[in-house]
């Protein structure tokens, strides 16, 4: 057995148009059809955990948003419970399920989509860990499309 990655140029031209970055590309290199470890890659990032953490932060940053302005409104600031890591895996889980009973996340994925959420500055973390809780500081813009869009889009 030769142990050749076989490339066409095809392939050369769909992961220069796609940025395939060279860390990515890595599965491309084993023996066999680098078509076949492409199509994976491409298939992970349209379906994969990028869009799973990117369903995630949206439902997080829906909910979250109006959970917060509901207690908000029932309680005094003191009183209101917290969106902690564990709260917002609940929420997030119950309001995927209503759309896809088949759907849960897991916590590292809650924890990359609050990263990101706050890295865009749309929630802010207290006491510096998820687990503390968070606030949504950023509304929700209501001309972006909503969950159930998201989830849908997922599946074309």
């Amino acid at each position: 057995m030769h142990k050749v990655s076989l490339w066409t140029t095809d392939d050369l031209a769909t992961a220069l148009r796609e940025q395939i970055g060279p860390d990515e590309l890595t599965p491309a290199f084993v023996p066999g059809a680098a078509s076949d470890a492409i199509g994976a890659i491409l298939w992970e990032r349209a379906h994969g955990e990028r869009k799973r953490v990117a369903v995630t932060a949206r439902t997080i940053h829906e909910c979250g948003w109006a959970a917060q302005m509901r207690i908000a409104h029932a309680n005094a600031p003191a009183a209101s419970p917290r969106l902690t890591q564990d709260a917002l895996r609940l929420l997030v889980d119950e309001t995927l399920g209503a759309v896809d009973p088949t759907i849960f996340v897991t916590s590292a994925t809650i924890d990359a989509a609050i990263a990101n959420l706050e890295a865009s500055g749309a929630v802010k973390t207290l006491g510096g860990m998820p687990q503390d809780g968070i606030v949504v500081r950023v509304p929700v813009r209501f001309d972006e499309p909503k969950i159930a869009q998201s989830i849908e889009e997922d599946g074309e």
